[in-house]
């Protein structure tokens, strides 16, 4: 049995600890993989044409709005999703997944949500493009 507070513990001995339990990379590897999911919801903005979607895994609801500040007139996917069972690389795929799905976009974005406006998003389109 896999004691999983370690894993989450603050304390790096702990930490190492926890991948002490496992025998080989794969015995790790299966854990990882058997464990549960964490809810993923998404929230879209308003406007943007949709050629673009930035892809933003976030719960922080000040961050998002910094954010939609920084792409303003793009099309952004928020990926909510949080807790224990958070996994980012997961959010990102399920944001991009759900983007291509929904808008067949020519160009996804991944973010992060703490953001800082430095140029316009149209900087950013014309890079792209």
């Amino acid at each position: 049995m896999v004691d999983e507070s370690k894993f989450h513990s603050d304390d790096p001995k702990l930490v190492l600890d926890f991948y002490d339990q496992f025998r080989n990379r794969e015995e790790l590897i299966a854990w990882m993989k058997g464990r549960p999911t964490a809810e993923i919801q998404f929230r879209e903005s308003e406007g943007g044409s949709g050629e673009v979607v930035v892809v933003i895994p976030s719960i922080n609801e000040e961050y998002q709005r910094r954010a939609l500040k920084v792409f303003e007139g793009l099309k952004v996917v928020f990926v909510i999703s949080g807790g224990r069972y958070f996994n980012y690389a997961r959010s990102v795929n399920a944001g991009v997944s759900y983007a291509l799905k929904r808008f067949s976009p020519s160009w996804i974005v991944v973010s992060n949500d703490d953001v800082y406006k430095v140029d316009g998003s149209e900087v950013l389109l014309d890079e792209l493009s």
